[in-house]
């Protein structure tokens, strides 16, 4: 899914290949640490998510913030434009935008992106450009439903009960 139609061969090929990373990884992520989670958990003091598992163990990850969706404006932000994210939390999210500047994309240099039809569609398609643009293992989707937030996910690991 591309969103615009005069993209360069270079931008092609590479939103072609982050669509195919992005659906491997999640694959990956969802299948070995995911799993079925009871709840979560973001230590925003050393940016951890931890997840726990109904069986007692946990799992643990590096997370920043890719972004956020805000179900009422049919919005995307850019958690780099967020005023109220620390800057600690957003800085793999400038790559995104550093990504949009090299193709000429205007809804990754944008902070907040019109989402009004196609949202999850739309959504995947920008997590997909996070995970590649900052090499990230996947994303992990927190927040609520009036405001998910998507989490880039680095090194990954489970914890035993």
């Amino acid at each position: 899914m591309h969103i615009e139609d005069d993209l360069s061969p270079e931008a092609d090929r590479w939103l072609d290949e982050a669509g195919d990373e992005f659906n491997r990884k999640q694959a990956t992520l969802q299948e070995e640490w995911l799993r079925q989670f009871s709840r979560w958990e973001f230590d925003p003091k050393i940016g951890v998510l931890t997840l726990f598992h109904g069986d007692g163990s946990k799992s643990r990850a590096t997370g920043e913030i890719l972004g956020s969706f805000s179900t009422q404006e049919k919005t995307w932000e850019w958690a780099w434009n967020d005023p109220h994210m620390p800057a600690q939390f957003s800085r793999k999210s400038l790559i995104v935008k550093a990504v949009g500047d090299r193709f000429g994309l205007e809804y990754l240099q944008s902070g907040i992106v019109p989402i009004p039809r196609d949202t999850e569609q739309m959504i995947s398609y920008l997590c997909s450009i996070g995970v590649k643009a900052t090499e990230s293992c996947g994303i992990f989707r927190g927040g609520d439903d009036r405001l998910p937030v998507f989490f880039l996910v680095y090194e990954p690991y489970n914890l035993e009960t």
